[in-house]
């Protein structure tokens, strides 16, 4: 930390070594945005906080047993069945005699073993005692769809620094995020760079350039200009300005209608396996939509209203 290194290139060929060629700036120092303001990361502790959390998990649920099944002897197992059983006792109201209609069943096995109820059936609840002649076809989409999102949603993106796109929509009982269709595991989002490093250079520019943006908004003279780039601005500007039209292309919003978003500064969303995102968001009037309320940035197709515990 804080160390200059100093790079030269040389090409080569069958011919041998071209001259060597220094890097522009000549040195860097390795650094992280965290070193700005000096905050610690934001997963430090969550393991220690995690193991403590099921240390008193495993202490009140004495019947419980989470770990490898190396640690399971044959009276534990037996055990585990035992408790598993009251909860397919008669006073859940499972289906014992299946009549014309649409039932929904559960099925949980291990190797070949498979989880019955005391009466030796499978769980089965019914969901409506009418049965559609479409039904086959609607069951055939309906499974189809399924896979197709389960699938798309164990997708992991490749390392590097991403611009996601942060917008929200409510309703009575929930609050639903913004996805694709193709990643629903992730904001509507566009590759920046491979490097998923923000260095200390970089986010301080962007701190400048969000106090220059607040500062501008409080003057009405100025309130419809743009922000410009300074001379010193890193390459991060310019991978940004590619990353923006690119997102706002995706979601089809026009870049004019965009002058007023947003570049979310408090910090960078790391997600982990070298995956980190810098948030662009709507103005704030329009970061989460109510009912009824008018939408000037809802994408036309090929995206989803994931309901925000799905998403988590």
């Amino acid at each position: 930390q804080g160390r200059l290194y100093y790079v030269r290139v040389s090409a080569y060929n069958m011919k041998g070594w071209g001259p060597t060629a220094s890097s522009l700036p000549p040195s860097a120092a390795p650094s992280d945005w965290r070193e700005s303001d000096g905050r610690e990361p934001r997963r430090r502790g969550h393991i220690e906080a995690m193991e403590r959390l099921l240390q008193q998990v495993r202490a009140t649920h004495t019947h419980y047993c989470c770990g490898s099944s190396k640690l399971q002897n044959p009276s534990r197992k037996q055990s585990v069945s035992r408790s598993l059983k009251h909860l397919f006792n008669s006073s859940n109201k499972f289906v014992k005699t299946l009549k014309r209609g649409i039932y929904l069943a559960a099925v949980f096995y291990y190797k070949d073993s498979l989880l019955v109820t005391a009466e030796e059936q499978i769980p089965i609840v019914e969901v409506d005692d009418s049965y559609s002649s479409s039904l086959m076809q609607d069951f055939l989409w309906f499974t189809k769809d399924i896979l197709a999102y389960q699938r798309r949603s164990t997708h992991r993106l490749a390392p590097g620094l991403y611009l996601g796109y942060l917008k929200l929509s409510s309703s009575v009982d929930q609050i639903k995020v913004l996805v694709s269709q193709r990643a629903p595991n992730m904001l509507c989002h566009t590759r920046i760079r491979d490097n998923a490093n923000v260095s200390r250079e970089e986010w301080d520019w962007i701190q400048t350039l969000a106090a220059v943006g607040e500062k501008r908004r409080s003057e009405e003279d100025e309130e419809e200009a743009e922000p410009q780039p300074e001379s010193h601005a890193p390459l991060l500007y310019y991978e940004l300005q590619t990353a923006i039209k690119s997102i706002l292309k995706h979601i089809n919003v026009p870049l004019h209608q965009a002058r007023h978003f947003r570049l979310y500064s408090q910090e960078v969303v790391e997600i982990g396996h070298g995956v980190s995102f810098l948030l662009l968001l709507p103005p704030a009037d329009d970061v989460c939509s109510a009912p009824g309320q008018s939408n000037p940035y809802a994408p036309l197709s090929g995206f989803l209203h994931l309901p925000l515990q799905m998403f988590e």
